[in-house]
């Protein structure tokens, strides 16, 4: 019979943990509504944004977004740039 370490022992009465489902979203896409703005100053964050929400409207219908570089809250910038959700 082969030996059992403490590692692979069969053990009786251990509660599951609650599921996490996955990390908490970076960006507000899912509570952003039709007009609204999320602005990004620096120009690496507005481009990782801006990733984000091109892979957000592609994995959930009825999301698209449009983005501007160089303007940052309504106002031009030599850095970052806004999404807007437009539909």
């Amino acid at each position: 019979m082969p030996k059992t370490s403490k590692a692979m022992r069969v053990r009786k009465g251990i509660p599951i943990p609650k599921s996490s489902k996955g990390k908490k979203p970076i960006y507000p896409f899912a509570s952003m509504d039709i007009g609204d703005a999320l602005s990004r100053p620096s120009t690496i964050d507005f481009e990782k944004a801006r990733r984000a929400a091109a892979s957000y409207q592609r994995r959930n219908e009825g999301f698209v977004f449009t983005s501007r570089t160089g303007y940052v809250d309504g106002k031009k910038s030599k850095a970052g740039g806004t999404i807007w959700r437009v539909e």
